[in-house]
């Protein structure tokens, strides 16, 4: 996929994040993937603080604020373990970042591995500037490993969400193109570390292929 990048060391650093996880783009096939995994009751209650399923037309009316969107698969022809959108773009050069990994796949670093491969695309190939993105308070995981890989917090839009009796803050994070080489370069030391696990703790078997890391890797 990153043939046509012209900066070298940019290049380097996507190959090596695409051995752990490809993104392509995203097909009307995968939307139906997309929708069904949106209405999971974990995603519905983590993210979305809700028990209330999506309609297809409010799926398909969310859908349509997505000017860039992606698979994110453990191989090439792989099926999918999670998907990332860019959209609301902004007049000053922004756009709105989103990723989401199915449960089963989670905390094994495709998060920021899928991620960092989009941002390059809303850096580059869409010439902006920065990229927002918005986290309930409550989702500790997906917060800490945004400020971890250079989000910087902008603000706290305090009780914005209401749920069971309960209110929970919404956070807003931005990433400038100015730190995306610095985001590449830590999800690539974390690929190379992933990758590293996959050699020393899990036995080949017969085929000589060696398996993902069980849940509960966290890179």
């Amino acid at each position: 996929m990153w043939h046509g990048v012209e900066d070298k060391t940019l290049k380097e650093a996507l190959q090596v994040l695409e051995e752990v996880c490809t993104i392509r783009p995203m097909t009307n096939e995968d939307l139906i993937w997309v929708w069904h995994t949106r209405n999971e009751p974990d995603t519905l209650q983590k993210v979305y603080l809700t028990t209330t399923p999506a309609s297809e037309e409010a799926f398909i009316n969310e859908v349509r604020t997505w000017v860039a969107s992606f698979v994110f698969c453990e191989t090439k022809e792989g099926a999918p373990v999670g998907y990332g959108f860019l959209n609301n773009p902004t007049a000053f050069g922004g756009v709105n970042f989103g990723v989401y990994i199915a449960p089963p796949h989670r905390m094994k670093g495709y998060a920021i591995f899928g991620g960092a491969q989009m941002l390059y695309y809303a850096f580059y190939p869409m010439n902006c500037r920065m990229v927002y993105c918005d986290v309930i308070a409550t989702n500790r995981l997906s917060l800490n490993t945004l400020l971890k890989h250079h989000f910087k917090t902008e603000g706290v839009l305090r009780d914005y969400f209401e749920y069971g009796g309960r209110c929970a803050d919404l956070v807003i994070l931005t990433l400038h193109r100015a730190d995306y080489p610095c985001l590449l370069q830590t999800a690539v030391e974390e690929a190379k570390r992933f990758m590293a696990y996959q050699r020393r703790h899990q036995p080949q078997d017969t085929t000589g292929l060696i398996t993902v890391p069980p849940v509960g890797y966290d890179v």
